[in-house]
């Protein structure tokens, strides 16, 4: 990752493409144009959103919460093992400011973290990287662990007697992947900071509140399928989680409008689950996150800019614009 930290005066990733603004912009109104005809084309459908009430938005607001609490956590923990002088609250109100900003181009949420981090805390940009990298490896082992608990489950069913050595040797693989491939962490040739969060302890307190978050996305996946009176298994539900996590860090549309309900649409489906309707739900869950946006993500955004812009006149090495 050598040059990561050369990063000084770049506003984004897209800096000097302004080209790249517009297509993400183009997509992102297809997506959304597509999942609007659905509706439209569907009385069902639109019937099913209506259907949701005050409570169960409620519900399913506070779960959103919950979700973005355990990601501040997982942050915490890698900021704290590059020795980052950091307190909880100020990693939450990170968490929600780059989840408001990610819903503009660019990713731009994630530019003001690294800023943020670098010059309120001294994190660079290298162990910024490199942090993100680890945290994309543990949800890749997280998510097979999935995969395996979730066929061990299927085969158990399928074949109670017959299945049950597979299904205990997929368990256990799944146990290993949690809890054993963290050790391993340690052997890998990495030097300097990053060695830190390849630490057993840190990579499995990372998985396992991966773990935690991917089970709160599959439980508000679960309880929107069954407000709109179309109930899906748990474990299905569980095993799409992973999906709606990861294509929200899809640089392709911003905050991943459209993306996310189409690919968890199409991942459910495969499972046996109506497209249609997993549609509507991920678009209830959607706007239950864009309402505790509003109310939480923008003020902390707020709070963040101006702490970066008094962290700017006091850094020398900030750059100055001209």
């Amino acid at each position: 990752m050598d040059g990561v930290d050369d990063m000084d005066g770049v506003d984004s990733p897209a800096a000097g493409r302004p080209y790249l603004r517009v297509v993400r912009w183009v997509v992102t109104a297809l997506l959304a144009g597509a999942v609007v005809y659905l509706l439209w084309q569907n009385d069902a459908l639109a019937a099913g959103l209506r259907r949701l009430t005050l409570g169960e938005t409620a519900v399913l607001a506070v779960l959103v919460v919950a979700t973005w609490l355990c990601q501040a956590e997982g942050l915490h923990v890698a900021l704290t093992a590059l020795g980052a002088d950091i307190r909880r609250r100020e990693t939450v109100s990170l968490t929600l400011s780059s989840i408001a900003l990610n819903y503009l181009p660019a990713k731009a949420g994630t530019v003001l973290r690294a800023a943020a981090l670098k010059y309120q805390y001294r994190v660079s940009y290298r162990d910024f990287v490199s942090q993100s990298v680890v945290r994309i490896g543990a949800m890749a082992i997280v998510s097979l662990a999935l995969l395996l608990a979730w066929t061990a489950v299927a085969q158990g069913e399928r074949a109670p007697r017959p299945g049950a050595p597979l299904a205990a040797a997929m368990l256990l693989g799944a146990a290993a992947l949690l809890f054993g491939v963290p050790r391993l962490g340690s052997l890998l040739p990495v030097r300097g900071n990053a060695a830190r969060l390849l630490a057993p302890r840190v990579l499995t307190a990372t998985n396992l509140l991966l773990l935690v978050q991917f089970a709160l996305v599959g439980v508000r996946l679960w309880f929107a399928m069954r407000a709109i009176g179309a109930p899906i298994d748990a474990l299905d539900s569980l095993l799409i989680a992973p999906v709606m996590t990861v294509s929200t860090l899809l640089n392709i549309t911003p905050g991943g409008i459209g993306l996310r309900e189409l690919m968890t649409a199409f991942v459910g489906q495969q499972l046996g689950s109506s497209f249609d309707t997993l549609l509507v739900a991920t678009l209830v869950d959607r706007a239950a996150m864009l309402l505790m946006t509003i109310a939480l993500a923008v003020p902390a955004l707020l709070r963040e800019g101006s702490q970066l812009r008094a962290a700017a006149r006091q850094s020398p090495s900030l750059p100055r614009r001209g």
